[in-house]
């Protein structure tokens, strides 16, 4: 090349008009004989003499095809370039067309031989117009520059570390303006093949003149940069260590599934009953109601898991509130896996069940209940007791001044509605702990439905609370304590506690049999909520069909005899759970009248026509 800067850029310009040089699209790019053709003629128009490759439609004077059997092993874009030919073309020749203002024919020096270029010059005109025509839409700056581009492919990581580092640090001198130092061309061109060494001889003089060198400390930045960058490609990048770890791919031949419960079913079915919670006729039961929503479909990668393994993880998972750390050392399934899937098996459960704690929607249904609760609780037209509890949560990120209960902890309130026989007939789950517990039942559905008669409830029916609801013509709440009560005011609280009772002994049983209420709940506040509906759903379904479900001592108990009242079992334990009452004494006393009336009434049945032998010996 020449040190002309000027020159040395239209010799850029002109290798640029010719497409099969460069361009990896182009048809001809992959031919050696158009890619000479073109060199040739890229020579007739600059006037350059030097070592041209010939090709076997060259015509040869003074001379053979022997001289230059070796010619393809020269680099064909070796030239001596001369000032004379460059200044006697215009610009518009050398842009558009081979260079005509010197003779056909040029010199070479090996062997003194003569290259008649008349037929190089017309397949090259011809060829140039024909890729001009066809690569207008085309990037073909885009294509000059990936032509210029070695095979990374035969780089190490060092290399190819390197090279970014060098052709960011080459953009930038471009768009900065100043000069490259030559030390650095020949740097960075010393990694690339020698194929496009040979491509790139030429034209580096032109970049040389056009990019310039950045100040040290910005070249040290962007070359920091690019390390840091390319470090982490190479992280992201990274082959993971293991598909599945060894031990869990044998968990069809050593998981508790496959092996422990097989065992138990057959040996100690009371054991099989602890681990789960039901019997094994009574999980195959469940097994075929929630399978259609839980299994997967089988993959190419790998096979999916069991409808059966999943729902009895999810049960374990319930019945003690183990961890999943627990439950995957068992099962042999992994934590992220199991914490996928339990959303879906709880609403399977939940959805599959739902039968079994819908609210009642005929008057008949309603008075069942209300003839329930006359002959096992002397409470006469009862519908249900109503009660809430604080299920404990761990602090949930982002909203846990919403769920910061009186308590100090971190609860969502479950509100219930239960009939004579310790089954769930409404739950309301997902109140935040900080409402105020009047608040919750307002805000609930039972509220309006009840305030609107939407339940289709028999004439003067009634639901019996605590003091933190409402007393209300249809909602029934004991005597302030506040004071000195008559007679007939504590034997009627006597009456409606007994009553009442039935709620709290249904979370007594609720948290006895799914210990994940024992502790907070460390799941998603989605998850509990689900958690809570498909407890509630199986502990209605158990009642209902299990025939030792409620064991004895488990709920409380009166001996009419003597008048005393022996607590159950799960009262036992109630500092350890996970649930905890509501507030007492925060409903509001602005009472109708009519609605006292009505509790009046109670009072002088209770004492009088609808009064029970052991009452009097409850009160003292």
């Amino acid at each position: 090349m020449k040190d002309d800067p000027d020159f040395n850029i239209k010799f850029v310009s002109i290798i640029e008009n010719y497409f099969c040089i460069y361009d990896y699209k182009s048809k001809e790019y992959a031919c050696r004989t158009s890619q000479d053709k073109a060199w040739e003629s890229i020579g007739k128009e600059v006037g350059a003499t030097g070592n041209i490759p010939v090709t076997s439609n060259t015509v040869i004077e003074n001379g053979s095809e022997n001289d230059f059997e070796n010619s393809d092993d020269q680099a064909a874009d070796e030239y001596e370039l001369t000032d004379e030919s460059y200044q006697s073309n215009s610009k518009e020749d050398n842009l558009y067309s081979p260079s005509t203002s010197s003779a056909n024919t040029y010199n070479i020096k090996k062997k003194r031989s003569t290259v008649v270029l008349a037929d190089v010059n017309k397949a090259a005109l011809d060829f140039f117009n024909k890729k001009k025509k066809t690569n207008t839409d085309e990037d073909t700056d885009l294509c000059f520059l990936k032509s210029l581009l070695p095979d990374m492919k035969l780089m190490t990581p060092e290399q190819k570390r390197r090279y970014k580092v060098q052709m960011i640090n080459a953009a930038s001198c471009i768009l900065s303006e100043h000069t490259v130092s030559p030390a650095y061309n020949q740097h960075q061109t010393h990694s690339l093949s020698p194929s496009i060494q040979r491509q790139t001889h030429s034209i580096s003089p032109p970049v040389q003149h056009q990019t310039h060198a950045l100040s040290p400390s910005v070249q040290h930045q962007t070359s920091t940069s690019v390390e840091q960058s390319t470090e982490k490609d190479i992280k992201k990048t990274k082959k993971r260590r293991l598909w599945t770890r060894k031990w869990i791919l044998r968990r069809n031949t050593l998981d508790a599934s496959t092996n422990l419960l097989k065992e138990l079913s057959v040996e100690d079915p009371k054991s099989f009953y602890n681990h789960l919670r039901m019997n094994e006729d009574m999980f195959l039961y469940l097994l075929e109601k929630v399978s259609p929503y839980i299994q997967k479909e089988n993959t190419n990668m790998r096979e999916a898991l069991p409808a059966r393994l999943k729902l009895e993880i999810v049960l374990r998972f319930l019945a003690t509130g183990d961890s999943f750390a627990s439950l995957s050392a068992l099962y042999r399934v992994p934590k992220c896996t199991i914490s996928c899937f339990l959303l879906d098996v709880l609403e399977a459960i939940y959805k599959a069940l739902e039968n079994f704690i819908k609210v009642p929607s005929t008057e008949n249904e309603w008075k069942k209940i209300q003839n329930d609760f006359n002959i096992r609780w002397n409470f006469p037209l009862c519908c249900g007791a109503i009660d809430g509890k604080h299920v404990l949560i761990r602090n949930p990120p982002n909203v846990a001044s919403n769920y910061y209960n009186y308590k100090g902890t971190y609860s969502v309130v479950l509100l219930a509605a239960v009939d004579a026989n310790f089954c769930f007939i409404y739950i309301d789950v997902g109140a935040n702990g900080r409402m105020n517990d009047a608040s919750i039942f307002n805000n609930s559905s039972l509220n309006e439905a009840i305030s609107t008669n939407q339940l289709h409830l028999p004439k003067n029916a009634v639901f019996v609370a605590d003091d933190a609801f409402p007393l209300r013509t249809n909602i029934l709440k004991p005597y302030s304590r506040i004071g000195r009560l008559s007679h007939k005011q504590k034997i009627f609280n006597y009456r409606l506690s007994r009553a009442r009772r039935i709620v709290e002994n249904a979370f007594g049983i609720l948290v006895s049999k799914f210990r994940i209420f024992e502790k907070p709940i460390s799941t998603s506040l989605d998850k509990t909520d689900s958690i809570i509906r498909a407890t509630c759903a199986l502990h209605n379904w158990l009642r209902t069909t299990a025939t030792k479900y409620i064991n004895i001592g488990m709920v409380d108990t009166e001996n009419l005899e003597d008048g005393s009242i022996t607590s159950g079992s799960w009262r036992a334990n109630q500092g350890n759970q996970g649930m905890i009452d509501i507030s007492r004494n925060i409903g509001s006393n602005n009472h109708s009248k009519e609605a006292a009336e009505i509790r009046d009434k109670y009072a002088e049945y209770f004492v009088g026509f609808g009064a029970v032998p052991w009452q009097n010996q409850m009160i003292y």
